[in-house]
């Protein structure tokens, strides 16, 4: 690769799984989720954005939910 090539990063993430004494619950359009897992992305803009991915509280372990979205 020649050193005059230019490279354009369009996207940075990462996904953090979330130890079991670390995770919580919220609430989503009437029903409760137990939130698993993180994604944090680089916006192109230099801001972060991170989307908490969980399953139904009442649920069994194999069953995903919806995702939860934080902003900042």
């Amino acid at each position: 690769m020649s050193s005059d090539v230019a490279i354009d990063v369009t996207a940075l993430a990462i996904n953090v799984t979330i130890p079991e004494e670390l995770r919580w619950t919220d609430t989503r359009r009437g029903e409760e989720f137990l939130l698993t897992t993180l994604n944090v992305r680089l916006l192109p803009d230099v801001r972060l954005a991170a989307k908490a991915y969980g399953r139904p509280a009442a649920a069994p372990p194999a069953r995903t939910g919806a995702p939860y979205w934080m902003e900042g």
